[in-house]
């Protein structure tokens, strides 16, 4: 069995959308995902980079969009 790393950001939506269907994906892949927590929010300040809610702060159709994909799932 394959196993892959999932590197879960705690704070992410879209963390949190993927983690709702991997047990879908493990069922029908017969694959294993292996839960590596992590808290992207540090990273961006360890590295000085800015989280995607700043730095696309000037695109509002980046946010609309957003809103659109929530909805969906």
């Amino acid at each position: 069995m394959v196993t892959i790393k999932f590197i879960f950001d705690i704070a992410s939506p879209n963390g949190y959308l993927c983690h709702k269907v991997i047990p879908d994906y493990e069922k029908k892949y017969s694959v294993r995902f292996d839960y590596e927590i992590c808290l992207l929010g540090g990273i961006h300040k360890l590295s000085n980079n800015q989280p995607p809610m700043i730095s696309n702060a000037n695109i509002p159709n980046k946010f609309n969009y957003f809103d659109v994909e929530i909805k969906r799932f």
